[in-house]
């Protein structure tokens, strides 16, 4: 599929991210300067890490159309004569990579705008013996992000397990392009109705049991799928569908009117149109208020700027954002129900969709599956017969340690 092509920098993050800046506020004085320690609460009681074999973590790392190759990545696919146009100051969108069954990883990488990743990336667990070989998402790639899939198989592994991770994404020669060496941190999944960030545990005895600590607590929206009718949407992913329309040529000058008095002047313009959603946050600012923000990318024909004559479309672009603020409360049974929320700026009804999005009442429940992953699940359709539990439908949200304006990522080298 064709790259996207469009600046992630010029996407508008004003009053609704500084509303999130101003709730954060709280934290940053306290704040340990390592991103880590801010991603950790101090109550979490953090087992010792296990020994791990670089090997047998190889073996259960999974990744897009990946192949396990012997020994350890050359200096460049094509050798010394070819080396890296290094240095390319390539970027990531986490210090950590943080994992836990069920979850849809996906890890950026922000690249100058002349760079292509096409070769994909070598991987390799230092020490092993062998590396791996995997693709970046084409369909999902901008002008200035690569995306890089990530699972774990943990059915062997006795949870949480720790280890180094070296990621070294290819330019379009298929040469070592950058570097980046990250900590792989596997948790364990919490136990269903009790437990959470904060650690505990519990039986679901009562929300004061729960222990879950969310006061001033940054969670990023990751991913929302659905298995039936099927439907994926993550952050800077595009949703695209092709088109077409008629207008005019005549003597050469396009018309886009549409209403051609000769039909040999008719001409089909073929265009495309996308929707993206960039990014939702969610900040619990006290022990029970709560704001929300979010961003919705579309873009759309502009039949004024098309030349019907060369079958070249012109794009209008627009970028939404919206806030809403409200209550959350603690279940017993340890989940997190949002309540009264209201419009808090922006474009009204942006975040109305919880089938999609984000939403509150309390047919809509938020549980954490570890200590960095939050789920949403819709517990009932809200009918007078009752609904159904769906638990394969929601949202994903990774907790995060800081709040920064811009591109709305925190990027490391």
């Amino acid at each position: 599929m064709k790259k996207l092509v469009f600046n992630i920098r010029n996407f508008p993050f004003f009053f609704l991210f500084l509303i999130l800046l101003i709730a954060s506020c709280k934290k940053d004085d306290d704040m340990e300067e390592s991103p880590d320690a801010a991603d950790v609460p101090e109550t979490v009681e953090n087992p010792p890490e296990q020994s791990v074999d670089p090997n047998q973590a190889t073996a259960s790392l999974i990744f897009d159309n990946m192949k396990v190759v012997s020994g350890s990545p050359p200096e460049s696919k094509s050798g010394s004569k070819s080396a890296s146009k290094m240095p390319i100051d390539l970027k990531i969108d986490s210090d950590t990579i943080f994992w836990t069954p069920g979850i849809i990883k996906r890890i950026k990488i922000l690249k100058p705008v002349d760079v292509q990743l096409s070769f994909g990336a070598w991987v390799q667990v230092p020490g092993a013996s062998s590396y791996i070989e995997t693709t970046l998402r084409e369909e999902e790639e901008t002008d200035e992000i690569s995306i890089l899939y990530f699972k774990f198989d943990s059915s062997n592994w006795v949870l949480p397990v720790t280890f180094p991770l070296t990621i070294l994404p290819l330019d379009e020669d298929g040469n070592i392009a950058d570097r980046f060496e990250i900590p792989v941190k596997i948790e364990k999944p919490l136990e269903t109705g009790g437990g959470g960030t904060g650690g505990g545990g519990g039986t679901g005895g009562g929300a004061d049991e729960c222990n879950l600590e969310l006061e001033n607590t940054f969670w990023e929206w990751i991913s929302y799928n659905q298995e039936s009718p099927p439907f994926f949407t993550a952050p800077m992913y595009p949703h695209i569908e092709p088109s077409t329309t008629n207008g005019c040529c005549i003597d050469g000058v396009s018309d886009p009117s549409g209403v051609c008095t000769n039909t040999t002047n008719i001409r089909q313009l073929d265009y495309e149109i996308i929707f993206m959603r960039p990014l939702v946050f969610m900040t619990f600012i006290d022990d029970d208020e709560v704001s929300i923000a979010g961003q919705v990318y579309s873009r759309n024909l502009d039949p004024f700027t098309s030349d019907y004559c060369s079958n070249s479309p012109g794009y209008s672009e627009s970028n939404s954002t919206a806030g809403k603020r409200g209550d959350y409360v603690i279940n017993s049974d340890c989940s997190i129900t949002l309540e009264n929320l209201v419009d808090d700026g922006g474009n009204v009804g942006l975040l109305d969709d919880p089938t999609k999005y984000i939403g509150g009442g309390p047919f809509i429940k938020y549980t954490l599956i570890s200590d960095h992953f939050m789920k949403q699940t819709i517990t009932s359709s809200g009918n007078p017969d009752g609904g159904r539990s769906v638990e394969e439908f929601g949202n994903t949200y990774e907790r995060r340690g800081q709040l920064t304006l811009g591109d709305g990522n925190i990027w490391y080298d």
